[in-house]
């Protein structure tokens, strides 16, 4: 069966190899269908052959207590190279339950239809585009929205491996995207993004090895909790500086209490919105003349002077009293962490909470009209913020855990398998099942034994 699916292949290259049209494109409408193809047809083949050996070894289904039930049963499984049909049987153990050794030795969950590189491939799609241009892009619309939907509320966050190192500084940027839900309230997700400082060139920055940490429902002492311990996981905090930016509010600050000797400092996109805002309705001269004292005051910790500029818009400008003193105060509540720019130059090498913000959340979950799932928020918030996911199913299921229990009751079985029925005899199994060479199949069951 092989032989002649590579064969098969084979006579298409040559084929093709000798038509006038031999470009790129053609080779890619050609070449690449002939290849799933062939993959598509030996996986099946292969898996087949591997339920026969276990059909025809009766020793070793005598010592594992199995009877065969039916054969021929068919399963079809997604993948990346695409549909993979086989044909396997189904067995039932000492206690009725029904296995399928061939699925365990393949790694199939199940029920499982689609494999787990393709689940992943859809979620991370996912995180860039709507459930149905995932769809479309990873499997051609074979699955369905709905499909990519329960993949996301299944998939774990992706964990980096890193390796734990020392730095002088860190920067973290906090901030929230402000999001739809499907009962028509608004919430907010935050998001937490740590790195090593800004790096420069040509006029634009970017984050020295960031990475974000966002979560939804979760309390501010759980998410800071989680940070911190996400961030010491990479580097050794003894000796490093940690600057916390953000826009003020409670829960940002509460970053602070966490991360020992941090010096949070406001950002400076919310700093120039504030100033800018204060002078809002006010004469352009005058309206200049103002955020360049209210910036000098703030940037000195002159809170005299401040005071003062801030009582003179007051006076003058009595219409807009109350949209001047709203803001005014504002930056006045965060006039240390505005005058640290003065005090500490490191201070500016950080700050971009916006962008992060905008890149990372908004530009999926907020900024075309949509409205979301808490169930699914708490679950694809975080894979957003990881970059990507994993995917590994746990056997929970009742065959699943019988099969287990019926393989950890087995013994080495003295009888070696058949030869290969695809050909030639199959050298992986001239030896006993549980013993000698080291296969495939051995490493699969020998776990149970």
């Amino acid at each position: 069966m092989i032989d002649r699916e590579l064969e098969k292949l084979r006579q298409k290259l040559i084929h093709f190899c000798n038509a006038e049209n031999i470009s790129i494109d053609a080779a890619e409408r050609q070449i690449a269908p002939a290849l799933l193809e062939t993959a598509e047809n030996i996986l099946g083949a292969l898996y087949e052959e591997k339920d026969r050996e276990i059909f025809n070894d009766k020793a070793l289904r005598k010592q594992l207590g199995l009877k065969s039930q039916q054969r021929n049963q068919k399963r079809c499984l997604l993948t990346m190279l695409g549909s993979v049909s086989y044909h396997r049987t189904s067995y039932r153990d000492a206690s009725g339950a029904y296995v399928y050794p061939v699925d365990q030795l393949i790694g199939v969950e199940s029920r499982q239809r689609i494999s787990n590189n393709v689940c992943e491939a859809l979620v991370s799609e996912s995180t860039k585009n709507s459930y149905h241009a995932a769809a479309m892009a990873i499997t051609g619309g074979r699955v369905s929205r709905a499909t990519v939907l329960h993949k996301i509320r299944e998939a774990e966050p992706r964990t980096a491996c890193v390796q734990k190192k020392s730095v002088p500084v860190l920067h973290i940027d906090a901030d929230e995207d402000h999001i739809k839900l499907q009962n028509g309230k608004s919430k907010n997700v935050p998001l937490i993004s740590v790195y090593e400082g800004i790096d420069r060139a040509n006029g634009r920055g970017s984050c020295r090895n960031v990475f974000h940490i966002a979560e939804y429902g979760k309390n501010p002492e759980a998410l800071w909790e989680q940070a911190l311990e996400e961030t010491e996981r990479r580097y050794d905090l003894s000796k490093t500086k940690v600057y916390l930016h953000g826009d003020g509010a409670a829960w940002i600050k509460t970053g602070a209490e966490w991360f020992s000797g941090c010096t949070f400092v406001l950002d400076r996109y919310h700093a120039n919105k504030a100033l800018k805002q204060s002078v809002s309705g006010i004469s352009a001269e005058d309206g200049r003349m103002y955020q360049r004292q209210l910036r000098k005051a703030l940037y000195n910790g002159d809170e005299q002077a401040f005071s003062e500029v801030q009582q003179d818009m007051l006076y003058r400008y009595t219409d807009h009293a109350e949209n001047i003193w709203k803001n005014t105060e504002y930056l006045r509540a965060n006039m240390d962490a505005i005058s640290v720019y003065s005090r500490d130059s490191e201070a500016f090498n950080g700050g971009a909470t916006e962008p992060h913000v905008s890149h990372k959340l908004s530009s999926r979950l907020s900024t075309r009209p949509m409205a979301w799932s808490e169930t699914t928020l708490k679950k694809f918030v975080p894979i957003i913020a990881a970059g990507g996911c994993t995917f590994e199913p746990k056997e929970t299921t009742a065959d699943a855990r019988a099969a287990k229990n019926v393989f950890g009751r087995a013994k080495p079985t003295s009888k070696p398998f058949a030869a290969n029925s695809l050909g030639a005899p199959n050298p992986d199994f001239a030896s006993n099942l549980l013993g000698g060479k080291i296969t495939p199949l051995y490493r699969i069951l020998r776990n149970y034994v």
